[in-house]
């Protein structure tokens, strides 16, 4: 949208919570590109509305209910996983799947079992070795969830021309076989339970 001239703040969140259906990360980083005077604010405001729809409670667009809010420890994690970078700073966002867990607050072991996932798929998934389409999303939203960041970074991170490894010593490079996400879990050391959950999550989504 353009930027409207001489609006309130309170003006500036009404034509958010007509606009926007959840207060995603992507929306946030919007609505700071159009209003960077409010960035602040604004951050403030999409960390309270999200865990008011955690709370099942309907959202609020006060200024003072939403500074209230700040006092909490959940607010101020929310905020700090939210908030863009200052106007003109660019963030530098890790290019590989195994490079974000050195950001993260937990280890892969932690992460695999949180992301129902297990090494070789882990390791698929970092060189790109799965099919990008066939990734279910709610293998991106573990895998967001679990690094505190935007599902779309986390697809970003997944996409793309699969990686080779850098210390094969054959002088002939090794040809680099693509399979679906769920050709990947048959092949896994996923307990059978798991590998039927995810083939449910999969048969889900293509419906």
């Amino acid at each position: 949208m353009n930027r409207k001239e001489n609006v309130t703040l309170e003006e500036i969140l009404d034509d958010i919570m007509l606009q926007e259906s959840e207060p995603n990360h992507q929306a946030l980083l919007h609505w700071c590109d159009v209003y960077p005077e409010h960035r602040e604010a604004l951050a403030r405001f999409f960390a309270t509305w999200a865990l008011q729809l955690e709370g099942n409670d309907a959202p609020a667009i006060d200024e003072d209910r939403v500074a209230s809010r700040m006092v909490s420890h959940a607010l101020n994690l929310l905020y700090r996983e939210r908030a863009p970078a200052p106007v003109g700073e660019k963030v530098s966002l890790p290019t590989r799947l195994h490079r974000m867990i050195k950001l993260a607050t937990t280890t892969q072991e932690q992460l695999l079992a949180a992301c129902s996932l297990d090494d070789s798929l882990f390791a698929k998934l970092d060189r790109h070795l799965i099919f990008f389409e066939s990734i279910p999303r709610r293998c991106l939203e573990k895998l967001s969830e679990a690094f505190h960041c935007a599902v779309d970074d986390v697809a970003r991170v997944l996409g793309g021309d699969p990686i080779p490894l850098t210390n094969y010593k054959s002088k002939v490079k090794p040809t680099l076989r693509q399979e679906t996400f769920l050709e990947a879990v048959a092949s896994s050391d996923l307990s059978d339970a798991e590998k039927e959950a995810w083939k449910r999550i999969v048969s889900a989504e293509t419906k």
